[in-house]
């Protein structure tokens, strides 16, 4: 199997099971939210349809535990925020965003495989398209010297 070929199935499949997770956090995360342990003055949170991260000081005083909140407290978050009131910071990503971008790579992954796929059993070069009628099964391509597809 050539590079391109493994690194293209790694991110068709990784990526359709990354959106699949991405997309069950996004709804769930409107019934459902979770705070990560306090990390120095930063608390990492997933609820509202967002990622959020929180520094703030006063942080260190609370509980230091992953905490379970159903009933998800805010309205869903729709946009990218950041907040700074002097020393509490916040910076809100929807997960929407990373879904999206997910999506549109793991569609280009497939768009590739399938071309490729089709050329082969059309008997072209997969690399390129040109027709490969005449030549030898093992010999490279004369257009772009990329290898015979592995039958």
């Amino acid at each position: 199997m050539r590079i391109a070929t493994a690194i293209r199935t790694s991110v068709k499949w990784g990526g359709a099971a990354l959106a699949i997770v991405l997309l069950v956090a996004w709804i769930g995360s409107g019934w459902w939210a979770v705070h990560s342990p306090i990390l120095g003055d930063n608390r990492f949170l997933l609820g509202s349809g967002a990622v959020a991260w929180v520094s703030y000081p006063a942080l260190r005083s609370l509980s230091d535990s992953w905490r379970w909140i159903y009933d998800s407290p805010f309205p869903f978050v729709w946009w990218f925020s950041y907040v700074d009131n002097g020393g509490y910071y916040c910076l809100h990503i929807p997960l929407w965003a990373p879904l999206l971008f997910t999506l549109i790579v793991t569609g280009f992954a497939w768009r590739a495989d399938l071309i490729a796929r089709r050329r082969a059993m059309l008997g072209k070069c997969t690399k390129c398209g040109y027709a490969r009628a005449g030549l030898a099964p093992d010999a490279v391509c004369p257009e772009c010297g990329s290898a015979a597809a592995v039958a």
